[in-house]
């Protein structure tokens, strides 16, 4: 498949309303996965994805963090890893699935048998994305906006990387001290 890598905006629509797809606006300050979700509607702020290349597979990272399926946690959501501990990271990488319309996927676990869905429930900051078997339900639809490409061999203006995020990586213990750092 040829997809561009770069950063992104993924849509998702519910109840007819399209929808931002990342972390909550608001999260605790715990170092746990987050959930990702399909946020209410309405949420103007840009939270922009970084789609990465890597061993075959996609990396989508949100707000400076992995993405994936955990151990022990449950295996039937995606998080958004804050802390790297290998005893909660399951598998780091994802397989797009193109649906037919352009610029729109499912998302598959690297296995390829779970779907990112969003579900059933509204919740305070829209509906919590979950894994699910593969069906023809427009939940597992997801779009892609491309709002710019990135050679990693180079760096991004340091504008868009303040503002945005970052492109190499960090060493996890200077991510949790910056973290902390008011």
């Amino acid at each position: 498949m040829s997809f561009r890598q770069g950063y992104y905006t993924i849509i998702t629509k519910v109840e007819g309303s399209e929808c931002q797809v990342s972390r909550a606006t608001s999260e605790d300050l715990n170092l746990d996965p987050k959930y990702i979700w399909a946020l209410k509607p309405g949420v103007s702020e840009l939270r922009p994805w970084l789609i990465k290349k890597t061993d075959g597979y996609i990396d989508l990272e949100v707000l400076g963090t992995h993405t994936g399926v955990t151990k022990g946690i449950s295996e039937r959501k995606p998080f958004a890893f804050i802390d790297d501990r290998p005893s909660e990271v399951g598998a780091i990488g994802w397989i797009l699935e193109p649906t037919g319309d352009p610029d729109t996927y499912r998302i598959k676990t690297k296995d390829g048998r779970l779907y990112w869905q969003f579900g059933d429930r509204e919740l305070s900051q829209g509906r919590i994305i979950e894994l699910a078997e593969k069906s023809g339900d427009p939940r597992q639809e997801f779009k892609f906006y491309l709002h710019r490409e990135v050679n990693f061999r180079q760096r991004l203006d340091p504008e868009w990387e303040r503002k945005y995020g970052r492109v190499p990586e960090i060493p996890l213990t200077d991510r949790k001290q910056r973290r902390f750092r008011a």
